[in-house]
């Protein structure tokens, strides 16, 4: 045998053996889930990774064995850059079909190339009943007198699906035409009715539920044709009640673990109907951003601790009477800290504060408002001299028992003087103290001069998102999430435009 023959076959033994190496370094899909013994109606998070980037998913379920053109579909997925994915879903209350005490649990492609599964353990239990949702008024200023006390107990399981009510009409008005119970808000019906009965334009939807999560940061997505607004334990996070076509919005929010209440309004005006909404898991540390008002909502006097809520409000004015400031927090002995950063013009601004009980305002890390004690319904104020820029405004509140109010608003005065700079010596006195104001309820309030400053004083909370100010609305342009459920972007720093409105008030902004 010449020696070019064994040069050859050398060569062509060397090329298998690198074929095989590159067949044995690709990665196969993986598909996990958990818990990996459930019952009916209980929540399931499936994840899975070495799929493609940004493909779609199908998750079903079906018998041991079962191929995947036989899997009953329960949901679906979008894996991220990295080509994994995580999905939340309620296993079925009929489980017709899977009887046996093996079911599996199948992830798949569209074209079935890629094909995944895992087992899960199927117990027998009864169905839970779903509890309702507590909805409060769209108005979140409600007399005390005529305002009802909210229950305060808490789910102790989610609900299995959305509970759905379809309306006739676009006011959410009257009885609805429809009840019933929807997996997933995950609908494309185009130029037909959502169902009999109903028409093809001009209706709307309610949908509420209870669902279980992890501790950490959420981004939640709304992609409708047309209106949604979305509550996350009673705070509206997504407002976006106008005709739109095929618009995509999302929120952040920083929740504790457990079970959250969520509420989701749609109408569809004239022409296609859509409506999708689902959220991303972004995990403990993430960096959130706030279109508004960061609120941190404590279930404790002392503002201590993680947070049970971090959610944007759109303005710090609350009268939840004798009721929670959201589901699952108590109705006494909490506490809340907003942060905002304020474009103001040069001029004379005087702030107040109405609570019960306790309440402190700072402009700039410059305590303005001390009134951290008990005590009734009473307004407190005082005035401060600033210039024009970018001011950070922190409130922070608590309440111990009886009714629960907090309303913060400024304005600037007329005739303001222009303030003058004040020569600062070169080296400061360590013992130096400002001289804070001494806050009365009003009319009478104390004077002060403040100028911006560049950093905020640290906080005494964990790293949880940062204070992102922005002129817009909170409309995104659409992009492609890139999961079911994990992935939020670092947020950056944003300068407030200059611009104020002469007789500006907090609940009275609103963003265009």
């Amino acid at each position: 045998m010449s020696r070019w023959h064994w040069i050859g076959t050398a060569a062509a033994v060397g090329m298998l053996a690198l074929s095989g190496c590159r067949l044995g370094a690709a990665k196969t899909p993986s598909l996990r889930a958990g818990p990996g013994q459930v019952a009916p109606g209980m929540a399931v998070r499936a994840s899975g990774q070495n799929w493609r980037a940004g493909e779609r998913l199908t998750i079903a379920l079906g018998a041991p064995g079962a191929s995947a053109q036989n899997g009953r579909a329960v949901t679906s997925a979008l894996t991220d850059a990295s080509g994994a994915f995580v999905a939340l879903f309620a296993f079925p209350l009929d489980a017709a079909g899977l009887a046996g005490p093996e079911v599996w649990l199948l992830a798949y492609s569209s074209d079935f190339k890629r094909v995944a599964h895992t087992s899960l353990l199927l117990t027998a239990a009864a169905a839970p009943t779903v509890l309702p949702t507590a909805m409060p008024s769209r108005t979140p200023i409600v007399p005390a007198s005529t305002k009802t006390p909210v229950p305060t107990t808490t789910p102790t399981r989610p609900a299995v699906a959305w509970r759905g009510r379809y309306y006739s009409n676009t006011t959410l008005s009257g009885n609805p035409a429809l009840e019933r119970d929807d997996p997933a808000i995950d609908f494309q019906w185009g130029e037909t009715a959502p169902a009999a009965g109903l028409p093809a334009d001009f209706f709307a939807v309610r949908w509420t539920g209870t669902w279980p999560f992890e501790a950490g940061g959420y981004r939640f997505y709304a992609a409708v044709d047309d209106g949604v607004r979305m509550w996350l334990d009673e705070h509206l996070v997504i407002d976006q009640w106008h005709e739109d076509s095929s618009a995509s919005y999302s929120s952040d929010a920083f929740v504790g673990a457990g079970t959250h209440a969520l509420r989701v309004e749609y109408f569809n005006g004239r022409g296609p109907a859509s409506a999708k909404v689902w959220w991303e898991y972004a995990g403990q540390l993430a960096a959130l951003s706030y279109t508004d008002w960061r609120g941190e909502y404590y279930s404790n006097l002392t503002l201590s601790g993680t947070p049970f809520l971090v959610v944007n409000d759109r303005l710090p004015d609350f009268d939840w009477g004798a009721g929670a400031p959201a589901v699952g927090m108590p109705a006494d002995s909490f506490s809340i800290r907003w942060t905002n950063g304020i474009s103001l013009e040069t001029g004379t601004y005087r702030f107040h504060a109405r609570c019960d009980d306790g309440v402190r305002l700072w402009i700039d890390d410059h305590l303005l408002i001390d009134h951290w004690q008990d005590g009734g319904v009473d307004t407190y104020s005082a005035e401060v001299i600033l210039v024009r820029g970018s001011h950070l405004v922190r409130a922070e509140y608590y309440e111990h028992t009886g009714q629960a109010v907090i309303q913060l608003n400024w304005e600037l005065l007329a005739g303001t003087p222009t303030p003058t700079d004040t020569p600062t010596p070169a080296t400061p006195t360590p013992s130096s103290t400002p001289v804070l104001p001494t806050v009365t309820p009003s009319p009478t309030a104390t004077r002060t001069n403040l100028l911006p400053t560049a950093t905020p004083t640290a906080q005494e909370t964990p790293p949880l998102p940062v204070i992102v100010p922005t002129a817009t609305a909170m409309q995104r342009a659409a992009s492609a999430p890139s999961a079911f459920l994990p992935w939020v972007s670092a947020a950056t720093g944003v300068a407030l435009a200059p611009g104020h409105d002469p007789l500006r008030r907090l609940r009275g902004a609103r963003p265009d």
